[in-house]
Parts: C-alpha cells; sequence; structure tokens
C-alpha cells in the first residue's frame, strides 16, 4: 500500500507542475503581447542653447516628421530686447511652391522671457504633405510690457522640415 500512495503522490506532483507550466506559459504570453502593443513616446532632442548670436534654436535642422504623424521637437527662444516679453508663443510656417503651409504645431504652454532671458518650448509638430525637403520659418510672438502683441520679437529662424 505505501508504494501505491506514493506512486499516487508523483502523479499528483506532475499533474500540478504542467497545470503551472502551462498557466506560467500562457501568462507569459498575455504579457508580452500587451508590452508590444504599449507605444513609449519619443522625447524630442535638446535644442543647442539660445544665445544673443541665435536667439532661436531648433532641436535639428533639417527636422525629420512622418507625414501625418505627430513628432516632438524643441525650440530654444532668447531675449536679446530690453523689455520683457509676456505669452511668448512660436509658429512655424513653410512655403511651399510658393504657398504657406502651417504645419499643426502644439507647445506645453505660452511663456514669460525677461531680458536677457531663455525658454524651452517643447511640443509636437505634425505636417501632411508629400514626401520631400521644405522650407520653413520659426516666427516667435508675444506681448509688450504694454500687453501689445508683437508678430516678430526675433528675426525669424529658418529651418527645414524633411518630410518621410
Amino acid at each position: 500500500m505505501n508504494k501505491k500512495g506514493s506512486m499516487e503522490l508523483s502523479v499528483n506532483s506532475i499533474v500540478i507542475l504542467v497545470i503551472a507550466v502551462t498557466l506560467l506559459g500562457l501568462i507569459l504570453g498575455f504579457i508580452t503581447t500587451k508590452l508590444g502593443q504599449v507605444k513609449i513616446p519619443e522625447v524630442a532632442p535638446d535644442a543647442p542653447a539660445a544665445s544673443s548670436g541665435d536667439p532661436v534654436t531648433v532641436s535639428s535642422n533639417p527636422f525629420a516628421v512622418n507625414s501625418g504623424k505627430n513628432m516632438p521637437i524643441m525650440i530654444n527662444v532668447y531675449n536679446p530686447h530690453t523689455l520683457n516679453f509676456t505669452r511668448v508663443r512660436p509658429l512655424v510656417t513653410c512655403i511651399v511652391s510658393g504657398a504657406t503651409i502651417t504645419p499643426t504645431l502644439v507647445f506645453n504652454e505660452e511663456a514669460s522671457i525677461s531680458v536677457a532671458g531663455s525658454k524651452s518650448f517643447i511640443g509636437l509638430i505634425k505636417m501632411s504633405a508629400t514626401k520631400d525637403l521644405y522650407l520653413c520659418q520659426i516666427i516667435i510672438s508675444g506681448n509688450d510690457t504694454s500687453s501689445v502683441e508683437i508678430k516678430n520679437i526675433i528675426p525669424p529662424k529658418d529651418f527645414a522640415i524633411r518630410v518621410e
């Protein structure tokens, strides 16, 4: 009788082990499938520091985007004036065959920039266009101390967008 009991114990152990391995495989398969669906947002590469010699810098030039997809962008702005500016925001326009197109551009905030101060704008840019290299400009607008909006508080910065 003792041998029969020991044989049953080993069969039960094997059955439990097979069920445990099967469940482990199912759980690992589920986790790897779900992790494969997770999209990790791309991070905007750092833009060089803006200065009085180069008051507007962009994270890369030419800047590469996939047509119709949001891509992270960073723009640094330096205030070379003797006035503080509020509600400062960048705007990007591109020239295509004589027509001006404006990419969709969403930044984290409007900002205030004091005299000789700088600010980084991190945002998303989306351009729906055919694959090509486009000449674009970054225009910085903001309000002066009397709350009057000024379109070009800093001369426009030329850069290129490569649509892939």
